[in-house]
């Protein structure tokens, strides 16, 4: 049975104290028990659709902790040519998935508890969307998955995978390397799926042991954010900071870049960045600082620290801009404080700061700079490694 629907509507009446199921080795009773009717938008019955009651939660979103859900599939049924479905009495955190029968439409109701025998649950069927795309790493993971979520793959021996039959909206895409330490788990892309769309991520990196801060090819305004922080700031004082630009471009060596941060700098000492967070975080065990960047001019590439609190004597390391996209590696060593400053004379380095970094700043060291950013990551960490955040101080977020 094909749905021709956009999308529709599915109420489940429960009628007896407590949403109940048949397991796929326990046929429905309806003859029994009348717990629950399906029906689409229009009211008729929705014949044939696939009923899941899994046990766990179901928590998706940008902001999502990178560990897959620990569902357990409870029972599932299928609804009859009145709708009908039933389920057993169950007790503790469940979400019930409910998908058409040619697994073109699918919705989910994320939370689920004892229900009042008068209570009506109501669950939005969409388009089903997808996602797929090619993997790039030194060593593949051992799956993908979307956080939150009970949606995994395992992706090919060349890197290719897929997602199908996934509900429209926000979610996290993390590799999952084997092992319980966190940093086997990596956070790959935030992505938005409408409903319908078929998502093609062409090529996607995902190496254990990193941060991915920012990927604006996923991002729409500020909905690229990963781990712990802030949006990008426009520059002070002027208003030309902006997303773009488009189509793909890539880079030298063969990244893709479609969605990026620009900035065209008025004046010299100008800056834009974001902040790690509400307060100051230990990156003591950054190995590389990496960032695709393009533009024209020289820009300074500050870490904000608690030990430096002027910022023209900040731990920093001066970018000259290629005008095609290239990956610049910023290693510990190479971040200092300017020569002669009375931070250098007092003996302050980054040994100093590192473990006090509020916020992480690009400013040009001349009029009329040109800056595109993208995909802005922290190597030799994993999202547990910021250690707990000091209090917040007067450096912080907003920039």
């Amino acid at each position: 049975m094909k749905i021709h629907h956009a999308s529709y509507l599915i109420c489940a009446s429960l009628l007896a104290g407590c949403l109940m199921g048949g397991g796929s080795d326990q046929p429905n009773r309806l003859d029994e028990q009348l717990l629950g009717r399906a029906t689409w938008r229009d009211g008729q019955p929705a014949v044939e659709a696939r009923v899941r009651l899994f046990q766990g939660n179901y928590k998706s979103g940008f902001d999502t902790l990178l560990a897959q859900s620990s569902a357990i599939l409870d029972s599932e049924a299928t609804s009859d040519t009145s709708g009908k479905f039933a389920f057993l009495p169950f007790t503790g955190p469940h979400f019930l998935e409910i998908i058409s029968q040619d697994s073109s439409q699918i919705g989910i109701i994320p939370s689920l508890s004892l229900i009042d025998s008068k209570s009506t649950a109501q669950i939005s069927l969409a388009d089903a969307a997808s996602l797929q795309g090619l993997l790039v790493s030194k060593s593949l993971p051992k799956s993908l998955h979307l956080a939150g979520t009970h949606f995994q793959t395992v992706p090919d021996n060349s890197g290719h995978f897929r997602f199908s039959s996934l509900p429209p909206g926000d979610y996290r895409l993390v590799a999952n390397f084997g092992g319980s330490a966190a940093s086997s788990q990596v956070s790959i892309k935030t992505l938005t799926l409408e409903a319908g769309q078929v998502m093609d991520l062409d090529t996607v990196r995902a190496e254990s042991g990193q941060i991915s801060l920012f990927d604006f090819d996923s991002a729409t305004q500020f909905n690229g954010l990963r781990g712990l922080t802030y949006p990008f700031t426009q520059p002070q004082t002027s208003r030309v900071g902006k997303w773009g630009p488009s189509p793909f471009t890539l880079a030298a060596n063969g990244a893709l870049h479609g969605r990026s941060f620009y900035t065209a700098f008025k004046k010299k000492n100008q800056a834009t960045g974001f902040a790690l967070g509400n307060g100051y975080y230990n990156l003591s065990k950054m190995t590389a600082f990496v960032f695709f960047a393009k533009g024209k001019g020289e820009v300074d590439l500050h870490f904000h620290s608690q030990p430096i609190p002027t910022p023209g004597e900040g731990f920093r390391k001066t970018i000259i801009l290629d005008s095609i996209w290239t990956e610049y590696r910023v290693l510990p060593k190479d971040i200092i404080v300017p020569k002669g400053s009375i931070a250098d004379l007092a003996g302050i380095n980054w040994e100093s700061g590192k473990t006090g970094v509020s916020k992480i700043t690009f400013s040009a060291n001349d009029i009329g700079v040109d800056l595109y950013l993208d995909d802005i990551r922290i190597e030799g960490m994993d999202y547990t490694d910021f250690g707990p955040s000091r209090p917040a101080g007067t450096d912080t977020y907003p920039l």
